[in-house]
């Protein structure tokens, strides 16, 4: 059973050159339900039904994606906002579900 939580970030070229692929994969095996992407860079998108992507061309606008993401709201129950090189950690006692 998938949980009602997304996570939100920002992708950069670095990231998506290097990370994006190893990320989604970490978070998807914890359950995160969806990824809302602000994509920062020129590399190809990625696709899949858990991903929101939204290309994102402006340098250095960090804060103003987030509010972007933030007044346009989410269907999950809560999301978390991180960057691409941040990994939900979490001990063994705690369920996603």
């Amino acid at each position: 059973m998938k949980n009602d939580l997304a996570i939100c970030a920002i992708v950069g070229e670095q990231d998506a050159r290097y990370y994006i692929q190893d990320w989604l994969s970490f978070h998807r095996a914890l359950g995160i339900s969806h990824f809302y992407l602000y994509w920062n860079n020129q590399l190809p998108q990625p696709t899949g039904d858990d991903l929101s992507v939204k290309p994102w061309p402006y340098s250095g606008g960090q804060i103003v994606a987030y509010n972007d993401f933030l007044n346009k709201g989410w269907k999950e129950k809560y999301c978390l906002i991180f960057d691409i090189d941040e990994f939900l950690c979490c001990d063994d006692s705690f369920d996603l579900d």
